[in-house]
């Protein structure tokens, strides 16, 4: 794992980030914000500082669902990931956010605040238990350039037993959307999601019996035979890179679609 530790200069390279270019910022206000939201809302809310390659977070309970203090991560800064993430989902997250700024600096500027890199993986605890957990970063703040310098992040244990493994990034100005795909982000087109595929998504998360669903198709959209039905939402879960109707739910969630 010690060799891994270096790998998190390859973030602030990839953001190209350099002294001059840096606006002020007043951080105690930053860390004022996180404490108001963070008591308000569910999971943690937290920012990577990606020049001095640290973490602001607003209390001792930071993280505080996989049991460390705030003392233990400041003194690390981003290294304390280290301690709760395995090896080859480092290694999978270093690989993302290199993936990721490709598709960052696509877009102008002003565009770069709208976009989201969401992702799904597992957490290490101090006690040594495994917790999925899904993140979201949203670039915060940009430096004069038009690189990263803050990112706002939240984490939140996920619902499910295990997680996806998927990630997306989602361009709330567009309304583009990208999935990491064989170790880098491609555009997903929107056009391949029909209404009756969102109507069977719909009653996947109400989770109704196939049979049910069936008859509920045919009321909307006309007489098709059980095999027929089974074979459009199979094409489903192949539209959106899955393999089950959980993982169809899932995705649909993670990238708007639903």
């Amino acid at each position: 794992m010690k060799d891994l530790y270096i790998d998190y200069a390859i973030t602030k390279k990839l953001l190209a980030i350099s002294k001059k270019d840096l606006k002020t910022s007043d951080i105690q206000k930053i860390r004022d914000t996180l404490i108001i939201i963070n008591q308000m809302c569910s999971g943690q809310f937290y920012m990577i500082d990606y020049f001095q390659m640290k973490l602001i977070i607003d209390s001792p309970k930071f993280f505080n669902f996989c049991e460390y203090t705030k003392e233990q991560v400041e003194e690390e800064g981003v290294t304390f990931l280290n301690k709760i993430v395995n090896e080859e989902t480092l290694k999978r997250g270093i690989k993302m956010t290199e993936a990721a700024s490709k598709i960052f600096f696509r877009y102008p500027p002003h565009q770069r605040t709208k976009m989201t890199l969401i992702c799904d993986h597992t957490i290490i605890t101090a006690k040594g238990r495994e917790l999925p957990v899904h993140h979201r970063i949203v670039p915060y703040k940009l430096c004069n350039d038009g690189n990263v310098w803050l990112g706002l992040c939240h984490i939140i244990v996920s619902p499910t037993v295990k997680p996806s493994g998927q990630a997306v990034i989602l361009n709330t100005e567009t309304g583009e959307k990208y999935e990491y795909i064989n170790g880098g982000f491609e555009l997903f087109d929107a056009k391949l999601i029909t209404e009756t595929d969102i109507r069977i998504l719909e009653w996947l998360v109400k989770d109704v019996p196939d049979k049910q669903m069936h008859l509920l198709y045919n009321e909307f959209f006309g007489d098709i035979c059980l095999n027929t039905f089974k074979s459009r939402k199979q094409r489903l879960l192949e539209k959106l890179n899955v393999n089950s109707t959980a993982g169809a739910v899932h995705k649909a969630h993670l990238m708007g679609i639903i």
